[in-house]
C-alpha cells in the first residue's frame, strides 16, 4: 500500500513539476536553460511581474530579486512605496511560478536567468536590488555586465564566503548537502502528493544553496566600481550585521542603512527601506552617488586590509546559541564538535558555545529522566521510543544504582551508549530530581568544554589540510567527525579498566577464530559444498544423507521427532517430554507435573525449544516457580528433560548404508565457563577479569544483566553458561584421542536403533572419561543431522586451516553417504518443499533468551559449586 502511495505521489509531482505555474498577476517569458555557466537548447518558462506607474519621475527601472526560498511575492507590499519607478519583479527558475525542474540552481545561473529577462524586456539599464541569497546573484551580474546596472542595492543580501554561516565553503556546503539528502528523502521517499513541491523548505530551495559558490563574489565585490547601498538589519541573524559592515568595508563607495529589526521586518514594512533607496536611486540617476573612484581614501586603503572575521554578538549570538541547545537534542556529540568548529572559525566564542551546548546537554538529560519519570517501562515497547532506547540497556541500568550513584551518573556521561538508558531508568526508578540534575549537571560540567575545546583544536588542523583540497571538503568533514568520534567512543574507554578489558574482550574475539562471525569463517566451506554440488550434480543430494530424520536434520528438526526416532536404544535417552506453546500456562505446569510423576524425576530440568538452534532459548530450571516464568514467557514448544550430571562431550558418527557398522570421527570435550567469588568482586568484574570469560562478555553481561552488580561469597564458583554450545560460551577442546572400539560399538548400537540415521553429532552426558572410552553409562541430550559440526576444531589449539579442512571432510563424507543412498532409492524433497523450510526458518527465528533468577545464579541452586581459591579462573 505504501508503494502504491508512493508510486501516486511521485506521478502527481511529477505532473505538477514538468510546467510552471504563474500566477494570474504574472507574465512569462521564455529563456534559455543555464547549465554551468552555458547556455543551452532547451527553454525555461520565467514568471515575472511588473509594475508601470502612471507617472514615472525615474527613467529607470527597479529589479527586485527576491531571496530563497521565497519567490517574488516576498515584495507584494513594495510597488504602493516605490510609486515613481518601473518594477520588475521576477521569480527565479525553481520558484514561484517560473520553472521548477532545471539543471543548475546557482547563483550564477540566476545571474544569466537575469540578464535574459532584461533582455527580452528590452531594459538596458537597472537599479538591482538583491535580497537575502539574491544578493550573490545581484553581485555576479555585477561582474558580467557592470554597464547594465546603473546600481547595486544588497538588502540584508548574502556576499562574502567568510561571513555567511561557518564562514568556510567547504564546512557550509558539508551542511547544505545534509540538508539536500533530508528534503531530497522527505521528496521522493514520503507520499506528499506534491504538497512538498509547493512547500517552501523543499529540494529546489536546497540546491539553491547546494549548487552556489560564493567564493568569487568577494572578488566581484571588490572589482565592482559602481554605486553601491547596503541596506541590512541590525538584529538580522541569517545576514548579520557584521556581514553588511564586511561588504561595505570591501566596496568603500557604499552606502549604509542599518534599521532596527531581523531579516524580514523591512518586507512586511517597506516604508523602512523605501525613503532611502528612493533617495540612492536618485543620487544614482542625478550622477552625483559615490562610485568607488569618488570614495574616500581612508575606506579604499581599509578595503585592502585582510579580513578579519568578528564574533558573532548580540541577538545573533542568542540565535546561534538557542540552535546549539536544540542540536544537541538531535545529536549530542556530532553539535559539540560542530560547536568547537565554530569556536576555531571564530563565529562564536569558546564560553559562548560552551554554555550553549552545556544547557542543551542538561535539558536532554532531563528530558530522558522526565521521559522515564511519567512514561516508565511500558514506553518503551511503544515507537518510535523503542527505536531509540532498548529495554534490555535500561533493565542493566536500572540494576546499576544500588551502587555509588554519583560514580554511575557521572560514568555514564563519558561511557558510550549508557547515558539514554541510565537516566530513562533513572526516572523510571524515581530517583531524585534535583540530586539527579546536579549529579549529571556536574559530569557536564567537564564534558562539554573537553570536547568543545578538543574539536576546535582538530578543527584548526582539519581547515588548514582541507584548504588546499577543497574538492574533499564533504569527505574531509565527515573524517573529522568519525576522528572525534572514535577518540570519545573508542579511545576515551580504554582510560577505565573496564573499557580496557571489554577492548581486550573484543579484540580476542577478532583475532582468535573460534569467535569468529559465521559470515567470516563459512565462505571457503560454502565455496566447497558449491564444488561438491557440481561433482555430483546435485543440489539436493546430502538431504538424503539421514532418510529417516526430516530434511536429513538440515534445517528445522524437531527434538521430539529425534527422540521418538531414538526410543529403541534404552536407557541412554533420558525420559523427556514436549509441551506445547499453545497450552495456557496452567496446562503446561499440569503436563509437568504428569512428567515428573510418572518419570520420578525431580528438579533441575533442562528445558529447551522443540525447534532449536545453536543452544538458543534452552535454560535450566531449579523449582517450580522457575519452571513456571520460563513457560509463562517461552512463545514455542518446548522438550523437558532431567539435568544429567558429568561430563558433556559431543560425539559425531557416520555411517554408509552399505556398511555394518559406523565409525567415530570427533570427540569434543566441552567445559563450561565458570568464575570464582572472592567476596568483593562484582560478577561483571569477575567476568572481565577471567581471561576466557572476557572473550564473551557482551553475550555474559547481557545475560548476567540483572545480577552484574551482586558479590559472590568467597570461594563460590559461578557457571556463566550451564549448557555446552560454543555460541554461548561453553570451551571446546579435543577429545579425539578417546575414541575406542567399545565407544564405537555403542554409538553403532545407538546409531543402528535409529531407522534412516547415518550422519549426525550426539551431545552426551557421562559420569567420567573413563566411562565414554567404555561406552557405559551415556546419557545422550540431542542429536543432530546434516548440519551439525565435529566441534573439535573450536580447541584453541588448532588453526582455522585444520577447521576448514576438518569441516570440508566432513561434508564429503556427506555427499558420499548421499550418493549410497540415493543409489538405494531414497530421494529428496523437492524444491518447493525445501524453500517453504528456509523460509520458515527465517520466518521463525528468535533471539529469544531463558529468564535467569536469582537462585539460578547464586545460592542454593545446582549450578553454584564450591571449590578452591582459584579466583577468578575459569575451571578446567
Amino acid at each position: 500500500m505504501y508503494l502504491l502511495l508512493l508510486g501516486a505521489s511521485s506521478l502527481v509531482s511529477h505532473r505538477y513539476t514538468r510546467h510552471s505555474h504563474p500566477a494570474d498577476d504574472q507574465q512569462t517569458v521564455q529563456v534559455r536553460e543555464v547549465v554551468r555557466a552555458q547556455r543551452g537548447d532547451k527553454h525555461v518558462a520565467l514568471a515575472y511581474r511588473e509594475y508601470i506607474p502612471g507617472h514615472m519621475a525615474s527613467p529607470t527601472p527597479v529589479i527586485l530579486l527576491h531571496g530563497t526560498p521565497m519567490a517574488g511575492q516576498t515584495f507584494k507590499h513594495f510597488p504602493e512605496h516605490f510609486p515613481h519607478h518601473r518594477l520588475i519583479i521576477p521569480d527565479l527558475p525553481g520558484f514561484g511560478g517560473s520553472e521548477r525542474k532545471i539543471a543548475d540552481y546557482s547563483i550564477d545561473a540566476h545571474a544569466d536567468y537575469l540578464l535574459q529577462l532584461m533582455d527580452k524586456l528590452q531594459i538596458e539599464r537597472a537599479h538591482l536590488v538583491g535580497y537575502s541569497q539574491s544578493g550573490g546573484v545581484a553581485i555576479h551580474v555585477a561582474d558580467r555586465a557592470p554597464d547594465r546596472l546603473a546600481s547595486l542595492v544588497l538588502f540584508a543580501g548574502i556576499g562574502a564566503q567568510e561571513v555567511e554561516l561557518l564562514g568556510d565553503y567547504a564546512l557550509n556546503h558539508a551542511l547544505y548537502a545534509v540538508q539536500y539528502v533530508i528534503l531530497g528523502g522527505l521528496q521522493h521517499l514520503f507520499p506528499h502528493m506534491s504538497l512538498l513541491d509547493r512547500s517552501l523548505l523543499n529540494v529546489y530551495y536546497a540546491r539553491n544553496f547546494k549548487d552556489s559558490d560564493q567564493r568569487p563574489l568577494r572578488g566581484h565585490m571588490e572589482a565592482y566600481k559602481g554605486p553601491v547601498l547596503i541596506v541590512n538589519g541590525r538584529g538580522d541573524t541569517q545576514v548579520p550585521l557584521a556581514a553588511a559592515r564586511e561588504h561595505a568595508r570591501i566596496m568603500p563607495q557604499a552606502e549604509t542603512v542599518y534599521f532596527e529589526g531581523g531579516h524580514i521586518k523591512a518586507l512586511l514594512d517597506p516604508q523602512i527601506v523605501n525613503e532611502p533607496m528612493e533617495r540612492f536611486f536618485s543620487q544614482v540617476d542625478a550622477g552625483t552617488a559615490r562610485t568607488r573612484s569618488s570614495a574616500d581614501p581612508a575606506r579604499i586603503r581599509a578595503a585592502a586590509d585582510p579580513y578579519t572575521r568578528e564574533k558573532i554578538s548580540g541577538p545573533a549570538l542568542i540565535v546561534i546559541m538557542i540552535l546549539l541547545v536544540l542540536a544537541v537534542q538531535a545529536g549530542e556529540d556530532l553539535t559539540l564538535i560542530g560547536a568547537g568548529i565554530l569556536v576555531f572559525k571564530g563565529v562564536v566564542g569558546f564560553w559562548p558555545a560552551v554554555l550553549a551546548c552545556y544547557i542543551g546537554l542538561v535539558v536532554g538529560d532531563c528530558g530522558i529522566y522526565l521521559m522515564g519519570r511519567f512514561l516508565g517501562r511500558p514506553a518503551l515497547r511503544k515507537r518510535p521510543l523503542r527505536w531509540f532506547i532498548s529495554q534490555k540497556k535500561v533493565d542493566l541500568q536500572a540494576h546499576r544504582f544500588s551502587r555509588n550513584m554519583f560514580l554511575l551518573v557521572f560514568g555514564s556521561r563519558f561511557l558510550p551508549g549508557a547515558r539514554v538508558p541510565f537516566y530513562f531508568s533513572a526516572g523510571m526508578l524515581r530517583v531524585g530530581f534535583f540530586r539527579f540534575t546536579a549529579y549529571q549537571g556536574f559530569a557536564a560540567l567537564f564534558w562539554t568544554p573537553l570536547l568543545v575545546g578538543i574539536s576546535a583544536i582538530f578543527g584548526e588542523t582539519f581547515i588548514h589540510w582541507f584548504s588546499s583540497n577543497k574538492h574533499l571538503a564533504l569527505w574531509s568533514l565527515l573524517g573529522l567527525v568519525l576522528l572525534l568520534w572514535f577518540l570519545f567512543h573508542k579511545i576515551l574507554p580504554l582510560v577505565t579498566w573496564r573499557g580496557r578489558r571489554m577492548w581486550i574482550g573484543s579484540w580476542r574475539r577478532r583475532t582468535r577464530w573460534e569467535f569468529w562471525p559465521r559470515w567470516l569463517f563459512y565462505p571457503p566451506i560454502v565455496l566447497y559444498v558449491l564444488g561438491l554440488v557440481l561433482r555430483y550434480r546435485s543440489l539436493r543430494l546430502c538431504l538424503v544423507v539421514n532418510p529417516g530424520m526430516p530434511y536429513s536434520g538440515f534445517l528445522r528438526e524437531r527434538k521430539h521427532e529425534i527422540f521418538t526416532g531414538l526410543q529403541g536404544a534404552g536407557e541412554v535417552i533420558p525420559p523427556w517430554i514436549r509441551i506445547p506453546a499453545e497450552l495456557s500456562i496452567h496446562g503446561q505446569m499440569q503436563h509437568l507435573d504428569a512428567y515428573r510423576e510418572k518419570q520420578t524425576v525431580d528438579y533441575p530440568l533442562v528445558i529447551k525449544p522443540d525447534i532449536g538452534y545453536r543452544g538458543q532459548g534452552v535454560g535450566v530450571v531449579a523449582n517450580e516457580e522457575e519452571a513456571r516464568e520460563f513457560l509463562d514467557t517461552c512463545p514455542v514448544d518446548v522438550v523437558v528433560q532431567p539435568r544429567i550430571a558429568g561430563l558433556e562431550f559431543g560425539v559425531f558418527y557416520m555411517r554408509t548404508a552399505d556398511e555394518s557398522s559406523g565409525r567415530v570421527t570427533s570427540i569434543t570435550a566441552k567445559e563450561t565457563p565458570s568464575v570464582v567469588g572472592d567476596g568483593t568482586a562484582t560478577l561483571e568484574e569477575l567476568i572481565l577479569r577471567d581471561e576466557r570469560a572476557v572473550c564473551m562478555a557482551p553475550f555474559f553481561i547481557e545475560k548476567f544483566r540483572d545480577h552484574l552488580y551482586e558479590v559472590p561469597g568467597r570461594d563460590e564458583r559461578i557457571v556463566l553458561s550451564p549448557l555446552g554450545t560454543h555460541a554461548r560460551g561453553a570451551v571446546f577442546l579435543d577429545g579425539c584421542d578417546l575414541i575406542t572400539p567399545a565407544l564405537e560399538e555403542e554409538f553403532d548400537r545407538i546409531s543402528q536403533c535409529y531407522p534412516g540415521f547415518h550422519f549426525g553429532r550426539y551431545d552426551i552426558r557421562v559420569p567420567s572419561v573413563e566411562d565414554l572410552k567404555a561406552g557405559r553409562s551415556l546419557s545422550v541430550l540431542e542429536l543432530n543431522g546434516l548440519t551439525s559440526e565435529s566441534t573439535h576444531i573450536y580447541d584453541p589449539r588448532h588453526s582455522v586451516l585444520y577447521g576448514w579442512r576438518t569441516i570440508m571432510q566432513q561434508w564429503r563424507s556427506a555427499f558420499e553417504i548421499s550418493a549410497v543412498n540415493r543409489a538405494a532409492g531414497h530421494r529428496p524433497e523437492s524444491y518447493r518443499v525445501l524453500l517453504g523450510v528456509i523460509h520458515e526458518w527465517i520466518r521463525d527465528t528468535t533471539d529469544y533468551e531463558a529468564p535467569i533468577s536469582v537462585a539460578t545464579v547464586f545460592k542454593g541452586h545446582p549450578l553454584l559449586e564450591r571449590q578452591g581459591k582459584n579466583s577468578g579462573q575459569v575451571t578446567r
